[in-house]
Formats: structure tokens, C-alpha cells, sequence
């Protein structure tokens, strides 16, 4: 029960830090996201200043924000090169596709990496199942199957299903 009201608190916390902005602010469990619809250069100069008074509520209450584990990917295509994000002095890496929670998503929002990847892991899992089991007892490979494999397949997929033509495997 402290752990709920603990992360409550931090919630109402960061909803007051990012109260006054065009920033929003999404935790879950040790993430914290920040995101903004940018359509001018005012809105470059929120988000770094939202970026600011994170790193400032981090290094005040002790909890430093490990700058490895942080990326920047741009949605849009718009020109951000003269725009560097840092925390600490130390510059966020802008990447081109970004892993969040168990998905695969790419500047341009679409899943084919993440596609290929689940795939490729299926197929590894799958061809393991098949040399280790040596008796072919169907139901075993089946069961085999459902426990291994599928939820490999199946993870996530109301966000990354396959319902464009170019995504079908």
C-alpha cells in the first residue's frame, strides 16, 4: 500500500512540474516520458526547459537519471538538427527507432523491425523446441509451442498487428 500511495504522490508531483507547459509527462514504473507536438521553434525551447526541471527534480531528491538508458526520437520529419537535448551536461542520443515496453518502434511509427524481430525469435524458439525434443509426440510439441513460441507471437499485438499490406509476413 505505501508503494501506491509513494507513486501517486510522484505522479501528482511531475503533473505539478509540467502543470504550466506544453510537455507532457507518462510515467510507468521506473520510466519517465516526456513528449511534445512541436510546430514551432517555441516548442523545442519547452521541451528542453520540461528536460531541465526533470534533471533538476532528479539531482535534488538524489535519483540520478542514468543518461545511457535515455533516447530521443523524432516523430515527424522535420529538420532537428540544430536542436541537442542533454541531462547533466551529458547529450541524449537521438536515435531512429527506440525499444518501450517489449515493442520495436521507429521514427516513422511503424513495426517492421519489431515484426522481423519477434519473428526471428519465434523461429529460433521454434527450431530449438524441434532438436531438443527428440520423442515427435505431437501433443508435447504442441504444448511445447503454446508455451514458448506463441507468446513470443502474440505479445503486444493490438499495437503492432500486421494490418497493412506492405506488413504482412
Amino acid at each position: 500500500m505505501e508503494r501506491v500511495i509513494v507513486l501517486d504522490m510522484l505522479h501528482k508531483y511531475f503533473a505539478q512540474i509540467f502543470n504550466n507547459t506544453s510537455t507532457t509527462c507518462v510515467l510507468f514504473a521506473d520510466d519517465v516520458k516526456l513528449y511534445t507536438f512541436i510546430k514551432c521553434r517555441h516548442d523545442f525551447i519547452n521541451l528542453l526547459s520540461s528536460l531541465d526541471r526533470l534533471e533538476n527534480w532528479s539531482n535534488e531528491h538524489q535519483l540520478p537519471i542514468s543518461i545511457r538508458k535515455c533516447s530521443c526520437i523524432v516523430l515527424v520529419d522535420i529538420d532537428t538538427s540544430d536542436v541537442h537535448y542533454s541531462i547533466n551536461d551529458q547529450p541524449v542520443n537521438t536515435v531512429s527507432e527506440v525499444h518501450d515496453l517489449g515493442v520495436i518502434v521507429d521514427s516513422s511509427l511503424k513495426f517492421n523491425s519489431h515484426i522481423s524481430y519477434i519473428v526471428a525469435k519465434a523461429n529460433s524458439r521454434a527450431s530449438l523446441i524441434h532438436k531438443c525434443f527428440v520423442p515427435r509426440n505431437p501433443e508435447i510439441l504442441l504444448l511445447a509451442f503454446k508455451v514458448y513460441v506463441r507468446p513470443q507471437l502474440e505479445y503486444a499485438t493490438c499495437v503492432w498487428s500486421p494490418h497493412y499490406n506492405y506488413a504482412r509476413l
